[in-house]
């Protein structure tokens, strides 16, 4: 579902979630993509991109909205030195969209590395969220919004039994402006998990997670999670 069983973990990251998206995950629209000829050493690749808007559905306080055009930039490096190593940037900008009565200009800021080796397998990610509440009629700044989030992970591929174990760390942090009426589903919170990711064909995965999770406002609490995924 949603390539899970491409993951190495049994959840994705807080920041990507679905029931509680924290970044819109969704868009219909053009998307351009591929190599800078003049920096092929470094692995030089560029992303742009013309869709409708995010996945409003995920917000509150959705009503209907006028047409709007919402872009996407980002640049990342592959350098041929450095095999399976990215680093990346990219923005999101989507100029309006309605929330109770009330406009909202949202920006997405984010960065990324990633390390794919398996031995270790390293990737991190943090965004920062911009809402700006906008007056309908003149588009006016009525309130601005800043949320951040982002987490670190940690995986090993284990080098005996056909390597087919993986144990796993990760460690999330979101900050959430609790005033922001579009992200009234994210809470502030850490969760620390630990993991081990057990395949047990080529298309068969067995994932068990322990987790700790630290809500802003709430007690915290401990989760057990097993997932059998599968691919076809």
């Amino acid at each position: 579902h949603h390539g899970l069983w491409l993951q190495t973990s049994a959840r994705r990251p807080l920041i990507i979630g679905y029931n509680d998206a924290f970044i819109p995950n969704h868009a219909v629209g053009l998307v351009a993509t591929g190599l800078v000829p003049v920096a092929r050493p470094l692995g030089l690749r560029y992303e742009a991109a013309v869709t409708g808007g995010g996945d409003d559905h995920k917000h509150a306080g959705v009503v209907d909205e006028m047409p709007r055009i919402a872009w996407t930039g980002g640049l990342s490096i592959e350098p041929r030195a450095v095999p399976h190593l990215r680093l990346g940037a990219v923005t999101y900008h989507d100029p309006h969209r309605m929330r109770n009565d009330a406009m909202v200009s949202e920006t997405l800021t984010g960065v990324h590395l990633a390390y794919t080796s398996e031995h270790p397998e390293l990737l991190t990610e943090w965004v920062r969220v911009d809402h700006d509440v906008l007056d309908p009629e003149d588009d006016a700044l009525l309130a601005d919004h800043y949320s951040y989030g982002g987490y670190v992970q940690l995986g090993w591929r284990l080098p005996f039994g056909e390597r087919r174990a993986k144990p796993y760390l990760r460690s999330e942090r979101m900050l959430v402006d609790a005033d922001d009426p579009s992200l009234s589903s994210s809470v502030s919170q850490d969760l620390h998990t630990v993991g081990l990711r057990y395949d047990l064909s080529d298309t068969v995965a067995l994932k068990v997670e322990g987790a700790y999770r630290a809500p802003a406002e709430a007690a915290a609490t401990y989760e057990a999670l097993t997932q059998l995924s599968a691919s076809w």
